[in-house]
């Protein structure tokens, strides 16, 4: 085996190589850990983890080469260069990827939420809520929101079926992979879904599932009620009644024929807490001779009634 002899500045060259390398071991590893802590944000996940040992090998035959000319001030100066870069752009990437925290909300109850930007969302139980920082928020199940007005910073919700936006209102939204129905209740409420977008003032109902987008005006539907789980009537005309029914069993409403016309000849007055959704619409059936079906679990299709 042919032996290698290095000068005084060769080892000395090649020390201060080993030391460097030793140095920048260390301080990948630290990067590393740090990058473990925070595997959760998008701008980290395709980060890679750097083999130190296959970096070394790459390095380690210039020092051993028997040609005895080896600059390694010049090896020395190019990985440190590289690997400078590489740490500086982690940096660079690092507080970018903690600007924007999100939050997610989800209770056994229902329970309200209050958002950093004094937003408040009366969420139903089991419910979820996320919050994506910048008044972006996403929805999934029942909440009442009372956004906070802010004219530069427009207030979206993500739901199932497309999105709303908002700069100060309130409304009741339901959403699930079945359909979406938004009620308003204070301002407007733009909705969207790609193609289509609807403008919706108090009052307006809009729902939205397989079959299309549907609209409604009842401004008098207690959208709220399932919050204190109680729905009271005092001579309330039947279509209002039903809407509001509807709404509290998050259920979808629809009519066969022309009744919702004649809404104004029926009045009921009633109280209903602890009745399921049957019981409410056969005691209906007796006192305005509504006549109804229950389609898929979660639309209620009128066909008649009558009083």
């Amino acid at each position: 085996m042919s032996k290698i002899f290095l000068s005084t500045d060769e080892i000395k060259e090649m020390k201060s190589l080993e030391s460097w390398r030793d140095q920048m071991s260390a301080n990948l590893a630290n990067m590393q850990d740090a990058i473990d802590q925070e595997r959760t944000t998008d701008q980290l996940k395709g980060y890679r983890s750097v083999d130190t040992a296959a970096a070394w090998e790459k390095i380690s035959p210039a020092i051993i080469k028997e040609s005895p000319k080896v600059n390694y001030v010049s090896i020395l100066a190019q990985s440190a260069a590289v690997m400078a870069f590489v740490i500086a752009a982690w940096f660079v990437l690092r507080p970018a990827a903690t600007l924007v925290e999100t939050q997610q909300y989800t209770y056994d109850e229902s329970k309200q939420v209050i958002l950093k930007d004094d937003t408040k969302v009366q969420l139903q139980s089991r419910s979820i809520l996320t919050d994506l920082g910048n008044r972006k928020t996403k929805l999934s199940g029942r909440a009442f929101f009372q956004v906070t007005k802010d004219s530069e910073h427009p207030f979206e919700v993500a739901l199932h079926h497309g999105k709303i936006i908002v700069l100060g209102t309130a409304f009741d939204i339901i959403t699930n992979e079945i359909f979406t129905q938004i009620y308003v209740t204070e301002g407007k409420v733009k909705f969207s879904n790609g193609a289509d977008s609807y403008i919706l003032t108090v009052g307006d109902i809009l729902t939205i599932d397989k079959d299309g987008i549907y609209e409604a005006h009842q401004p008098k539907i207690q959208a709220t009620a399932w919050q204190t789980q109680k729905l009271l009537f005092q001579n309330e005309s039947i279509v209002n009644v039903l809407y509001s029914v509807a709404s509290y069993y998050q259920m979808k409403l629809k009519f066969e024929s022309s009744a919702e016309r004649i809404e104004d000849k029926c009045k009921i007055n009633s109280t209903y807490t602890k009745e399921t959704l049957r019981q409410i619409l056969d005691e209906l059936a007796v006192i305005a001779g509504l006549k109804y079906r229950i389609e898929d679990n979660n639309t209620i299709i009128i066909q008649s009634f009558k009083c």
